[in-house]
């Protein structure tokens, strides 16, 4: 494989089962029929694969599907917050603390609605981590009806 000729062969093959995974994505994708895509055994294939990518071919299909789910995630009007954003002082610092309603799914809405409140407040976000409060159990909660504090540390 530390041929040119033959790395350019195995791109090239590669490149087409790269292909075929984009265009298969939502079936059944094995170890065997990819091979088969690219014109090599399976052992050969998986052992080409996993140094020439870093990956299993079981690892990327895995990556990709979860990639492309995360990517049809988006926010609906159906997510609230109640618009008021608090400054809270707790033993670890002060927080700027946002009351979220709605799925976790979304919840990327109330850190948007946080931290575009933050400029017009004068106030500057500490280097730490943001922190989260579940305010009831989403095991006895509907999704839509969850509440948590979405905290910003402060300086």
């Amino acid at each position: 494989m530390n041929r040119p000729v033959t790395r350019e062969s195995y791109a090239h093959r590669l490149n087409r089962v790269a292909e075929h995974i984009w265009a298969h994505l939502d079936e059944p994708l094995d170890l065997t029929a990819l091979a088969q895509v690219a014109c090599l055994s399976p052992f050969h294939f998986h052992r080409i694969y996993k140094t020439m990518i870093g990956e299993t071919v079981i690892e990327t299909v895995s990556r990709l599907r979860l990639q492309r789910a995360l990517a049809g995630v988006t926010v609906g009007p159906e997510v609230e917050t109640d618009d008021t954003v608090t400054i809270h002082d707790v033993a670890a610092g002060r927080y700027a603390v946002l009351l979220y309603r709605g799925p976790y799914a979304r919840i990327g809405q109330g850190y948007e609605e946080l931290f575009a409140w933050l400029p017009a407040s004068g106030e500057e976000p500490a280097h730490a981590p943001c922190v989260e409060v579940n305010l009831n159990d989403p095991r006895k909660t509907a999704p839509a009806d969850l509440l948590t504090e979405l905290c910003l540390p402060l300086k």
